[in-house]
């Protein structure tokens, strides 16, 4: 597949670890900077503090084979954010349809 992958991931944060998580998303992102293939990363937070997931991070992948490194990194993951009390989804999507609003 040579069209652009979307990886998004949402995470369950426990209360008073907010920051913490924060801290922690800064310091994984400033290692991606550089990756080879990344499009885009965006953090998104919840406008409800009583949300079931509290993040949610939308990674951009030129293709399927660039996303590797995020594939690679899965676990590590899941492993850092659980000593934390974190819950991470992870998941990657292929683009299928696409709106942009003409302005």
């Amino acid at each position: 597949m040579n069209n652009p992958v979307v990886a998004i991931n949402v995470y369950s944060v426990p209360k008073g670890k907010e920051e913490e998580f924060l801290m922690w998303w800064y310091e994984m992102k400033e290692g991606l900077i550089d990756v080879s293939g990344l499009i885009s990363c965006r953090l998104h937070r919840s406008l409800d503090a009583d949300a079931e997931f509290q993040f949610v991070n939308v990674v951009e992948w030129q293709n399927s084979l660039y996303s590797q490194a995020y594939e690679n990194s899965i676990s590590l993951m899941k492993a850092k954010l659980a000593q934390s009390g974190v819950e991470v989804r992870p998941a990657m999507f292929a683009v299928v349809a696409e709106y942009i609003p003409y302005r």
